[in-house]
């Protein structure tokens, strides 16, 4: 397993690791007001984690599915979700293999889930295959200017190795051209996430090209 396939997979030691309390937030991230205001049906929450986004997408009125590398991770989800009054199916699964028909998926959510993977292009023709016809794709990926950019040991060109897990940044020409072939709404945002845990110990700010993608 080459180094980058493996970082992608540290992020379930990252959760063990920071056992105490939620490895990010328990709030949702700050996109999901724009994120709700396009969102409809069926919608596959792709990296889900501990659950920060699941119930802000719920009282949305989506039907939720979460999706997530980690065990330790839809564990603590199902926990946020209960002790919140709701459920949601949740699923251990692989990004690059989703457990769904074609073209079945009315919304795909992938925030804080696109700067973690080597090579973006079987993800997103994954994402595509799910999506229906119609279907919405809305992610974030770091941008150049984020503050934790250059944190870890250089991996390749924008790309490092952070305490055994991945982060991209991308420039915003880079962002147009992942996304070729897609109708895209593509803007910027930034804000400043607390500390999480021992993982990244320290307030941050995070600047994101925030991309709505439908097929074409």
């Amino acid at each position: 397993m080459n180094k980058n396939i493996a970082a992608e997979h540290g992020w379930d030691r990252a959760y063990v690791e920071n056992a105490e309390a939620p490895l990010w937030s328990q709030e949702p991230m700050p996109i999901l007001e724009d994120v709700l205001d396009r969102a409809r049906g069926c919608c596959l929450d792709l990296g889900c984690g501990d659950g920060r986004n699941l119930v802000a997408l719920q009282q949305g009125g989506l039907d939720v599915v979460g999706l997530d590398i980690s065990m330790t991770a839809l564990r603590r989800a199902d926990r946020l979700l209960r002790a919140r009054g709701r459920a949601a199916p949740l699923i251990l699964g692989d990004i690059l293999s989703l457990p769904f028909a074609d073209h079945t998926i009315d919304t795909v959510t992938a925030l804080d889930v696109l700067g973690q993977v080597s090579d973006l292009a079987p993800v997103l023709a994954e994402v595509r295959r799910v999506l229906k016809e119609d279907g919405l794709l809305a992610a974030n990926l770091f941008d150049l200017s984020d503050s934790t950019f250059g944190e870890g040991s250089p991996v390749s060109g924008n790309t490092f190795l952070y305490k055994d897990t991945l982060f991209r940044y991308f420039s915003r020409r880079e962002v147009h051209d992942l996304f070729a072939g897609w109708q895209t709404e593509v803007t910027r945002a930034s804000w400043t996430d607390p500390p999480h845990g021992d993982f990244r110990p320290r307030k941050h700010m995070h600047v994101n090209h925030i991309v709505f993608a439908r097929p074409s």
